[in-house]
């Protein structure tokens, strides 16, 4: 990897907001799947573990540093 990658990937990781996303990645995921799986059962699980990924994901998206 060149110098410049290695710095931004550093700064992302270095970043309060990305670990704090880093850390609340599982458990959004795990609170959809609960969540829904409560109310539709099995199938409600998959949909929302889904869910739970697309937010997580969104989440762990907004967190990465603006240039």
């Amino acid at each position: 990897m060149s110098g410049i990658i290695k710095n931004k990937k550093q700064i992302m990781h270095d970043s309060w907001n990305f670990q704090r996303a880093r850390f609340w990645f599982w458990p959004i995921v795990i609170s959809f799947t609960l969540f829904f799986g409560l109310f539709a059962g099995l199938q409600g699980a998959f949909v929302g573990f889904f869910y739970g990924l697309v937010g997580a994901g969104f989440l762990l998206y907004e967190s990465l540093p603006v240039k």
